[in-house]
């Protein structure tokens, strides 16, 4: 083999081996049934007209019919895309699970791209990789089909690889391309999610703070980044993203943000889920100091890289940490990228560190056996977290499905349908999703849900009308 195809195949290996293991880990979620949120999203595709599918998804002020999630969000085209998976494939789950599977292949992807082109190290571009693909604690956003919004990450990531170019470009009309291709992808992201702003702000932080540091008061500088703040501005001005009276607000003030910022800080570099014994409350307290310390270092020894990565990563928690509808692990993803690029900065600083002690010890060979044994270790415990996942949230919600449908297979015209012993995961928020899903389970008419909990079986059963009917679900 000649030297040229051995870098090839060096280059090569290590992304190979970050997709491997990202399929690895979410194969078993590839046959999972539709869950919760889904059915918002199959209900509005199979009964709302596509003009009124349309301004509901696109028009923040619009009324949105059974689109009922976009009263809250503002992505259009995550509800556009579930919409066109729908009339191709119905009710079929695997194309939407290929399709996010897909999403987090090409994040994969476009983290190696982009952490070759910020470290300029093959080893910091093959960490950025591995961690992008196996990081377990945002995998519901891979895993939940609802997700199809997590597209919106790597097109940000594309985004901000075409700014690079821009950077780059030696003649004007490259350069202009190159922008309007980033400015454009970062438009299209932010109609998938608009969190993942988030990106754009650590691109910036980068761009200032790396490649124009010395050179922030020239014009060409501030024209690339001010495009960027000024599409930001207008997007959230457009949206009504923050506004109180444009449906509900995204961001709460009211939040113990920093408690919440905190939450999902501790699952950076232990990603172990919700805290259960003691030493899990400590590892992941400790790994957020090392997170902060990493920063600290990094200003002190002026690693820039290191340090704008680190900012971008830890602002990029404050929306999640101000959200409205609470917090929760699944939310990890986005951020997570920006980790996975911080962490394949830093350890391109450590091994060059060390490979200037005075030592005949091979230490990038010796890092690199470590991080892929971690990597293989963290895959197999993610594979088991979307293994465990499946089976207690949508395979759960197909089993009262199915009961439910086996009980009755129509509904009384008129009729109502009280429904108990429901399991917790569809609970949340008073039940809402139960709605929903009974109306699209029964075509043509819709039929009043009434979530009866345990304590008031007594009066529910006292207040039915004769075409009502009762269904209690039995946990197999």
């Amino acid at each position: 083999m000649s030297a040229t195809s051995a870098r090839r195949m060096g280059a090569v290996l290590p992304l190979c081996g970050a997709l491997l293991a990202a399929v690895f880990i979410y194969f078993p979620a590839l046959n999972s049934p539709f869950h919760s949120d889904d059915y918002l999203l199959l209900l509005a595709s199979r009964d709302m007209p596509w003009s009124d599918f349309l301004r509901s998804s696109f028009d923040p002020g619009a009324d949105p019919g059974a689109l009922r999630l976009s009263a809250n969000y503002w992505r259009p085209l995550s509800f556009v895309t579930f919409r066109l998976i729908y009339v191709v494939f119905g009710d079929e789950p695997l194309p939407y699970h290929l399709f996010n599977l897909a999403v987090h292949l090409a994040s994969v992807v476009l983290v190696y791209a982009l952490g070759w082109r910020l470290t300029k190290s093959r080893l910091g571009a093959a960490v950025a990789a591995l961690v992008m693909a196996v990081h377990p604690e945002g995998f519901e956003s891979i895993t939940w089909i609802a997700s199809l919004n997590s597209a919106a990450l790597p097109l940000a990531l594309a985004g901000w690889l075409a700014f690079t170019r821009a950077i780059d470009a030696e003649s004007t009309a490259a350069r202009n391309r190159w922008l309007a291709a980033s400015l454009g992808l970062a438009v299209v992201a932010l109609a998938y999610r608009e969190s993942v702003a988030g990106i754009v702000v650590a691109m910036l932080l980068w761009y200032g703070m790396v490649e124009r540091r010395e050179r922030l008061r020239e014009r060409e500088t501030q024209i690339l980044a001010g495009v960027h703040i000024a599409l930001l501005v207008v997007y959230l001005l457009l949206t009504g993203i923050l506004d109180p009276d444009g449906g509900r607000p995204l961001i709460d003030a009211d939040q113990d943000v920093f408690k919440n910022w905190w939450f999902y800080a501790e699952r950076g570099l232990v990603p172990l889920g919700s805290p259960e014994p003691a030493w899990q409350d400590s590892a992941q307290f400790i790994g957020t100091v090392v997170l902060i310390g990493v920063a600290v270092i990094a200003a002190l020894r002026r690693q820039w890289l290191v340090l704008a990565l680190s900012l971008g990563f830890f602002v990029s928690l404050v929306p999640y940490a101000a959200f409205s509808l609470g917090r929760g692990e699944r939310y990890f993803y986005i951020p997570g990228a920006l980790l996975a690029l911080l962490l394949g900065a830093a350890a391109t600083v450590c091994v060059a560190s060390l490979a200037k002690l005075k030592t005949s010890a091979p230490i990038e060979q010796i890092c690199v056996l470590g991080i892929a044994a971690v990597a293989a270790v963290t895959a197999v415990t993610a594979n088991h977290r979307v293994a465990g996942w499946v089976e207690t949230h949508p395979e759960v919600n197909q089993a009262w499905v199915d009961q439910l449908l086996a009980t009755y297979p129509e509904l009384p015209e008129g009729g109502g349908l009280f429904v108990s012993k429901t399991p917790p995961t569809l609970n949340v928020l008073d039940a809402y999703i139960l709605q929903p899903m009974v109306n699209y389970l029964y075509e043509g008419e819709t039929h009043p849900v009434y979530w009866i909990q345990d304590q008031y079986i007594d009066y529910g059963r006292s207040v039915m009308k004769p075409d009502d009917r009762w269904f209690t679900f039995e946990p197999e």
